[in-house]
């Protein structure tokens, strides 16, 4: 499977420079795709469900990433390889997402009536950038390690169903375009293919009471 990371890396980058072009170039085509998307969601902007879609979007906030990746650095706390690759994927997808937010200045949505208004910009969306980032980090650990195929379905269908479901809180709300979330999601798609593709090795300490077994460094499986 490594061997096909670095090519989905790859085109993960131009899909999401090709939208960055588009909203730069066409914006007024783009902004029909975005308002129509958006009139489709004006059935869930009610308060009963925008509550729902406020809970939902919590997923992808700076607290719940932070919340989330330190129980998977303490789970993991003897393969720092791995804390490494999510660590190395969350700070890539932040840092990158947040500077061309600021290269763009793309405006976002008007803010839905009672919700607290964001003043940063909206290309691309840092909630659907960190929610692929983390939730599919985590869903290949869980792939790795579920022993039976349900739990190997599991492992695929629900983190999947947080992400898209973060993407879509983003526009219910108001918060972000249609293009706003697919960008954010191939931005972190991109980081994602790129933690598991870079050549990081573990260390693997074997203490032998006789032998005192050096420290042994292997590849990550």
């Amino acid at each position: 499977m490594k061997r096909y990371l670095p090519h989905s890396a790859f085109g993960f980058a131009t899909v999401f420079i090709l939208l960055a072009a588009l909203i730069t170039l066409f914006p007024v085509t783009l902004s029909v795709v975005d308002t129509f998307v958006h009139t489709l969601a004006i059935p869930l902007q009610t308060p009963g469900w925008s509550n729902v879609f406020v809970v939902i979007t919590t997923f992808g906030s700076t607290e719940a990433v932070i919340a989330v990746f330190l129980v998977i650095a303490y789970l993991y706390r003897h393969r720092p390889d791995i804390i490494a690759r999510l660590l190395l994927a969350l700070l890539g997808a932040t840092i990158s997402g947040e500077y061309i937010k600021e290269l763009l200045h793309r405006a976002r949505p008007t803010t839905l009536a009672g919700l607290q208004a964001i003043h940063s910009y909206s290309f691309p969306s840092g909630h659907s950038n960190e929610s692929m980032v983390l939730y599919g980090f985590l869903g290949v650990l869980l792939f790795i390690h579920a022993k039976s195929r349900p739990a190997k379905i599991a492992a695929i269908i629900v983190p999947t169903l947080i992400i898209l479901l973060v993407g879509v809180s983003r526009i219910v709300l108001n918060y972000h375009y249609l293009t706003d979330v697919l960008g954010g999601f191939m931005l972190g798609a991109f980081w994602l293919a790129v933690s598991f593709a870079i050549p990081l090795y573990r260390t693997l300490y074997h203490y032998d009471t006789v032998s005192h077994t050096e420290p042994i460094t292997r590849p990550l499986v």
